[in-house]
């Protein structure tokens, strides 16, 4: 949006104006009023309709209007009323103030409404253009120029100038001249949004007594980019030149963010690599980065593209020989002005560097030119990067596309792009996903550790009764389903790898805090229940993992990178299963080291806390969809589908959390195995096997259709516990392990084929609807992350039910047969509803 974009309709904040009574008003004859200091004419159509529009005529600037004449056109059948100037007859359509004789006018209308006979107009809001400020003369016109031009392209357009810095007026009286009550548009004539747009407009507008909204800066925009690229070819630039961005520098992080955004796209623009550079304030400064050009490239010419809102005045500007470009939006006199002489006097003067280089290329001379550029229209800033730390390396390549900031930023990052994707993305990619395996690998471990834990505690010398048991290895799932949601946000706030470097470093407090727990028999079963719900961090990771590795691959491969991410996670629960009774009883002489349950992971996580802050990456262009989310929430099959989950998902971590609390309390003499000195429970094995077979589950998915797979899945899941309470008077174990063995594969396999149906189902919807809304495409990935969530919850209610069958039963056979039913509802979901709609579609599912 640009300035005068923010003027064509009226605001949310509008205000009413009695101007007459319609009794006042003769049909087809013109009334002149005044509104807010603007000059209006209105006219009485004989249809009763009551328009309103500038009086002032757009080429002469002339009050005429009001004594215009009205009339009509035939425009593609429809009749439309007209106003003609009385003194050019260029004639106006009286609703949308368009011309009809010349495009490059355009008459200012106003809203209007009756009450009681009353005719109101809607006030236009005003819109103040706030500057910084200088005491430069060449700024100070500079910038009056740039003011007065969307001022003349637009009579009508009530513009204010203000100021927040050096000079006067400021914001806060400039708003306090507006008559009481009229809403006003405060625009921040800044290239970037540092402390002054986030807290001195800020403050102004929440002060004022009146509606005030203060939109974004001037940049990050293409169109000055374009203008940059314009002013560089305008001073000559040539093939084989460095070109260092100089831009004037803040304290503000997100400021200094908009700069580095404003050299990507300047990159792009020209097709080559640009550095950033600052003249005061932020890192590195631009005599630094020119010097750093020259002795990257000895013998090349390095251009200064000045990216300031006029020309500056520091000890630090122009940067010594070194040709500098004019300001992007500033329009000098015809009469060369000082800054243009003093630039050609620090031009390269041809002198060899410390470094002994090759001589600088001759003296480049910058005229301005006379004409001024296309000034009327101010580009506004409509986004923001997120803001790296203040500092800044001397250098960035851009010419690619990526840009790396400080504290491992990357702007620009676009996986669709072959090129970029080919030239280094597989790598910054591959690399971020392996070290975001290890991470969700660690969270999973910790997630799962109760369940293995719990299973010690009576040989620790604690005496926790059987629901208390379970409540100890459900709690874990609860708190990790529910942070699943909000961690899915965390990514695009803080970036990937600041926020897997904090959400590792969260799974110290569960492990040390288990450690110390477990090694005092007299802790309270509070605590321990709040240590084991502070081991959800590790089932939130999940969430921020596959939201994080979403942004680096492109579509095509999003699939197997997701896939495997979730795959490395899930095999953290086999791998606590499998080492955690080893570790607690090597060596133990017969006892358990419990403790040891929690602290060997903590080496490993402070490995993967180090991995992360070393080798990944923060994009910048990763950004929180939150309207997808709110759509997706609304679409009922996101619900029908999170009911499938969690009879897939929710049933592989479910089962995998109390597994060895099954096989101890049925088969207590098979719920350890000795190894030398240690001990070795088979209770992995699920987990193991659960994990494995969820990417056949997408494969099979892919060739089959998601929803026939899912089917078979909850009919193998019900013939796993079938064969599990038959075979229970057999007294085998083994048949036992087989039966659950087949559960958790058909889990794993329903996870990966109820995953693949959730994308499919949603474009559909969106095809029958004839319109995406949102998009398919976002609420599909708004929704993966929404339904993992819910699934999770599998794993805190299925060892609720099997510790409540326990406790009043005495049995889990009453429980397992409630599963088996909740799979045959679940399969005759998908069944009834899913396959159904395949075959009214045509469509595989």
């Amino acid at each position: 949006m640009t300035l005068l974009d923010l003027t064509r309709s009226p605001s949310s904040t509008t205000t009413w104006v009695p101007v007459c009574n319609r009794l006042e008003l003769e049909p087809l004859w013109g009334e002149a009023a005044l509104v807010g200091g603007v000059q209006l004419a209105l006219f009485l159509l004989p249809d009763g309709r009551v328009f309103a529009v500038s009086n002032l005529d757009p080429a002469t600037g002339a009050a005429v209007l009001s004594r215009g004449i009205v009339g009509s056109r035939n425009v593609d059948g429809v009749q439309r009323a007209t106003i003609a100037s009385p003194l050019h007859k260029d004639v106006f359509d009286l609703e949308t103030g368009r011309c009809y004789t010349s495009e490059s006018l355009h008459l200012a209308t106003w809203g209007v409404r009756e009450s009681d006979g009353v005719i109101e107009v809607a006030q236009r809001t005003a819109l103040v253009a706030a500057s910084h400020g200088t005491s430069d003369d060449d700024g100070r016109r500079a910038v009056a120029a740039l003011v007065d031009a969307v001022r003349t392209a637009n009579p009508a357009l009530d513009v204010l100038d203000s100021f927040v810095d050096v000079q006067q007026p400021d914001v806060p009286e400039t708003l306090g001249t507006l008559e009481p009550g009229r809403a006003a548009v405060v625009v921040p004539l800044l290239l970037s949004a540092g402390y002054h747009v986030h807290v001195d407009l800020a403050e102004a507008a929440a002060e004022a007594e009146r509606p005030v909204r203060v939109t974004g800066a001037l940049g990050p925009d293409p169109r000055l980019a374009t203008v940059l690229a314009r002013r560089l070819h305008e001073a000559g630039l040539r093939e084989g030149d460095r070109i260092v961005l100089a831009a004037a520098g803040s304290s503000d992080a997100g400021a200094v963010a908009d700069c580095w955004t404003t050299g990507r796209l300047l990159a792009a623009e020209l097709g080559r690599e640009v550095s950033v550079s600052f003249i005061s304030a932020a890192e590195p400064r631009v005599a630094e980065a020119v010097a750093a050009e020259r002795a990257a490239h000895p013998g090349a010419r390095v251009v200064v593209s000045t990216y300031l809102l006029a020309p500056a005045t520091s000890p630090a500007w122009p940067p010594p020989r070194a040709p500098t470009s004019r300001p992007p939006l500033f329009s000098p006199p015809s009469t060369r002005p000082r800054a243009s002489s003093s630039t050609s006097s620090r031009s390269c003067s041809g002198a060899t560097s410390e470094h002994s280089a090759p001589p600088a290329p001759p003296p480049l001379h910058l005229p301005f030119p006379s004409a001024p550029p296309r000034a009327p229209t101010l580009p506004r800033r409509t986004t923001m990067t997120a803001a790296p730390p203040t500092t800044a390396p001397a250098t960035a390549a851009l010419g690619s596309g990526i840009t790396r900031r400080p504290g491992r930023w990357i702007d620009g990052w676009d996986p669709e792009d072959p090129a970029q994707w080919e030239a280094e993305g597989r790598s910054v990619a591959g690399r971020n996903l392996r070290w975001s395996i290890f991470a969700e690998f660690l969270g999973f471990v910790v997630w799962q550790l109760w369940s293995v834990v719990v299973v010690q505690l009576p040989a620790a010398g604690f005496d926790f009764t059987t629901g208390e048991i379970f409540w100890l290895i459900s709690m874990p799932s609860l708190v990790g389903a529910t942070l699943r949601i909000p961690y899915t946000f965390m990514v695009p706030r803080f970036g990937g790898r600041n926020w897997t470097i904090v959400s590792a470093a969260l799974l110290l407090i569960p492990s040390i805090g288990l450690a110390l727990a477990v090694g005092n028999p007299e802790t309270p079963f509070g605590v321990m229940l709040l240590i084991a719900a502070l081991a959800g961090f590790g089932g939130g990771n999940f969430a921020s993992s596959m939201a994080n590795i979403t942004f680096f691959y492109p579509h095509a491969q999003k699939g197997y990178a997701l896939g495997l991410n979730a795959a490395g996670g899930n095999l953290g629960a086999a791998v606590a299963q499998l080492i955690v009774p080893i570790a607690i009883t090597i060596g133990a002489a017969a006892t358990v080291n419990l403790p040891l349950a929690g602290w060997i992971w903590v080496p490993l996580i402070v490995v993967a806390m180090i991995g992360a802050y070393k080798r990944m990456d923060n994009l910048s262009t990763a950004k929180a969809d939150v309207a997808a989310s709110l759509a997706a929430l609304r679409e009922p099959h996101l619900w029908i589908l999170a009911v499938l989950y969690i009879g897939t998902f929710g049933s592989f971590i479910g089962f995998a959390g109390v597994f060895p609390k099954l096989i101890a309390d049925t088969f207590p003499e098979y719920s350890t195995f000795a190894v030398g000195s240690a001990t070795l429970t088979l209770a992995f094995l699920g987990a193991l096997v659960g994990s494995l077979s969820r990417p056949y589950g997408g494969r099979l998915a892919d060739r089959f259709g998601g929803a026939p797979v899912t089917i078979v899945a909850f009919i193998a899941m019900g013939a796993g516990i079938v064969g599990v309470v038959a075979t229970l008077p057999l007294g085998s174990f083994w048949l036992f392990l087989l039966g659950f063995l087949v559960l958790f594969a058909a889990a794993g396999i329903g996870n990966g084929a109820t995953y693949r149906m959730i994308p499919t189902v949603f474009a559909l919807r969106a095809r029958q609807s004839g319109s995406d809304g949102v998009g398919a495409q976002r609420k599909a990935a708004a929704a993966l992350g929404l339904i993992s969530a819910i699934g999770a919850y599998g794993g805190f209610v299925i060892p609720q039910l099997l510790g409540f069958s326990k406790t009043e039963f005495g049995d889990y056979t009453t429980a397992l047969g409630w599963f088996v039913g909740a799979y045959a509802v679940m399969l005759a979901i998908t069944a009834g509803v899913y396959l159904r709609l395949a075959a009214t579609t045509g469509t595989r599912i």
